[in-house]
């Protein structure tokens, strides 16, 4: 049985501002959103999804105010303060425009390709 490819909502659109890119607050969460390519902040390697120390895969983790998510669905809620505040994501590429998504990473640099390297680079952050 063959897979259908899925694409990403936005193939085709311009890279302007207003591109989405698809966000969860863990990788393997059900729940997806969107937010828009200007409302990712802080952008870094990480493997560490949320507050609590909840060890994931490497991906590409950002911060973004809850009220930024235009669509979608993000494991978050404004339960434990006022809203709006800053919350932990990280970036799905199967679901973001391949062209947003390298855009986003480029600056990042070569994904770690295990938790050691991960480390190291983030002990050279540390040193800067």
């Amino acid at each position: 049985m063959v897979m259908e490819e899925e694409y990403s909502p936005h193939d085709g659109e311009e890279l302007t501002s207003n591109v989405r890119v698809a966000i969860k607050q863990k990788p393997m969460d059900v729940r997806l959103g969107f937010v828009h390519i200007d409302n990712i902040h802080n952008l870094r390697w990480d493997d560490t999804a949320t507050g609590v120390v909840n060890r994931t895969p490497i991906f590409p983790y950002g911060f973004v105010s809850c009220d930024d998510i235009v669509d979608g669905e993000v494991g978050h809620s404004c339960r434990r303060g006022s809203g709006p505040h800053s919350i932990k994501v990280c970036v799905i590429k199967k679901y973001t425009h391949i062209s947003v998504y390298n855009k986003l990473i480029y600056p990042l640099g070569q994904r770690p390709k295990n938790r050691e390297e991960f480390w190291q680079s983030i002990q050279i952050r540390w040193e800067d």
